[in-house]
């Protein structure tokens, strides 16, 4: 099936619209509104998103040398929550302070999202990050092994997503290395084991049952996603080819396990990340 011809299956079916797609549009038009108020005073922003605060530091390392070609989605994972806990500050805060330094996003995408003011960024979107590791991948795809590398809950899910098109990972972006195309962003998650206690810590609330991430965190993906398209040029139908993706597709040699993907947690049979969620607002907002 063509891009175009899946792009209108898709639009006849979401154009009906949901209470989220109102509810984000809404939030569009505030930080549009807003936007316009602050380049009146300030003048143009310079290479980073409307729905974002800057760092008190951001990163100034080295430029891609390639255009923005789309947005990786990741997990923190227990570590940020539970370093965050010992030295007695935000989860949000310790991130921040983490990433300007480790280059390892250009945003942190804290629990109350965006529309909390919890899009904080660390390195301007000019900024080649270390986002994404492919050593072991680029290993095991030499060696003929990519297949075999990875587990089989894992594989499946990979291809029922990307499969009819795309051999492995390094399939989905333009170039040899995904640093240099993409805009990286952190969340940390809300469900996650607390090593002191020994305990699984569920807070705040995830968007759903099962979920690791809150609502707000994915709004906010869905946002900036579009934002990215808008300001970057992206072709057409961008929203059902890999511009927006989790680290897990991109390397899941390094991000899986044998239940599935775990960064942010898309690749399996219960997902952590929704990312049906994600793109069908997506398309309908830009539908």
């Amino acid at each position: 099936m063509s891009l175009i011809a899946e792009y209108q299956r898709e639009l006849e079916r979401l154009m009906a619209g949901t209470d989220d797609t109102r509810r984000l549009m809404k939030l569009q038009v505030k930080f549009d509104e807003k936007e316009e108020a602050r380049e009146q005073k300030d003048g143009p922003r310079d290479n980073f998103s409307k729905y974002a605060k800057a760092y008190k530091v951001n990163y100034d390392k080295s430029n891609r040398t390639k255009p923005v070609f789309g947005m990786i989605i990741h997990t923190t994972g227990g570590g940020a929550p539970n370093a965050a806990h010992e030295e007695g500050i935000s989860v949000l805060e310790w991130c921040a302070r983490r990433y300007s330094k480790s280059y390892g996003c250009h945003y942190v995408n804290g629990h109350k999202g965006a529309a909390g003011g919890e899009l904080i960024l660390v390195g301007t979107e000019e900024e080649k990050p270390w986002t994404v590791g492919m050593t072991d991948q680029n290993k095991s795809i030499r060696a003929g092994r990519w297949t075999k590398d990875i587990s089989a809950t894992t594989l499946k899910y990979w291809n029922l997503n990307w499969g009819h098109k795309y051999k492995h990972g390094n399939d989905l972006f333009p170039g040899n290395s995904a640093n240099n195309v993409y805009v990286g962003m952190e969340m940390p998650p809300v469900h996650w084991w607390n090593k002191k206690k020994k305990k699984t810590v569920i807070s705040p609330k995830p968007m759903r049952e099962g979920l690791r991430f809150t609502r707000a965190q994915h709004d906010t993906c869905i946002l900036l996603a579009i934002d990215l398209a808008e300001r970057h040029n992206w072709p057409d139908g961008w929203w059902l080819t890999p511009r927006v993706i989790g680290h897990e597709e991109l390397s899941p040699i390094s991000r899986s396990q044998k239940s599935g993907g775990w960064d942010p947690g898309w690749l399996r049979a219960k997902p952590y990340f929704d990312f049906g969620y994600v793109r069908d607002e997506i398309a309908r907002l830009v539908s």
